[in-house]
């Protein structure tokens, strides 16, 4: 997985954002993103100018706690890594040393709410599987509060971390991170890990056809998570 991630502690164009016409929300959300800039998956299409450009004209519309079909998500998932890819550019070197406009500083906005919001459709429509998981945790002991907290997080970081490019279901990717989530919750109650135990729905999981090497893959692209 090429995953993007760059901190710019001191980009220079932090100084220069109180020189334009911004609101207190836009000023802080630019502070946020020159300093740490979303991280992003790079796909061989975003140098393909002909599929980029129909990828952009794609406009997909998730029903909440509906599935994505498996093109729905891997469309989702390019414009959303796309967005990001673009505004780690607009704002790396060698662009960073020039002044910005404010049509420049708009643009990074647009860019960040586009990919907030297929974020959110992304993790909206999956939130099933964290009640799902949630409901087959065997230990009243545990909050379900929190099962529901912890899952959503993950299930938010699973989104930014999946790599659609592999081929692998989200729902794989996601239960795995949701489920070591729990884990987690379960180990700050209980002092055995191994009292603690989620069951899955068998059409929840795709079967790894590709044998052992490609779950260990899976399970440390999921910690990840």
């Amino acid at each position: 997985m090429n995953t993007h991630a760059k901190e710019i502690q001191t980009h220079p164009w932090l100084m220069l954002l109180s020189g334009f016409r911004l609101t207190k929300k836009q000023a802080k959300t630019l502070t946020s993103l020159l300093q740490t800039p979303p991280r992003f998956i790079t796909d061989d299409l975003f140098s393909d100018k002909q599929a980029l450009s129909s990828l952009i004209k794609r406009h997909i519309v998730l029903t909440p706690g509906i599935f994505p079909t498996p093109q729905q998500e891997k469309i989702l998932f390019l414009q959303m890594n796309y967005a990001r890819y673009l505004i780690n550019l607009i704002i790396a070197p060698p662009l960073k040393d020039k002044r910005p406009t404010r049509q420049t500083l708009l643009d990074l906005l647009q860019l960040n709410k586009k990919q907030l919001a297929i974020r959110g459709q992304i993790a909206t429509s999956n939130i099933g599987l964290v009640l799902s998981m949630a409901k087959k945790c065997k230990y009243n002991h545990v909050d379900f509060s929190n099962f529901i907290s912890e899952g959503s997080v993950a299930l938010l970081k699973a989104v930014e971390g999946f790599n659609v490019s592999l081929g692998w279901k989200f729902s794989t990717y996601a239960c795995k991170a949701i489920g070591l989530s729990f884990v987690r919750v379960a180990q700050k109650t209980y002092t055995y890990r191994d009292r603690f135990s989620v069951q899955l729905e068998p059409d929840m999981i795709q079967h790894d056809p590709s044998g052992q090497k490609r779950a260990t893959q899976l399970k440390e692209l999921a910690e990840e998570a």
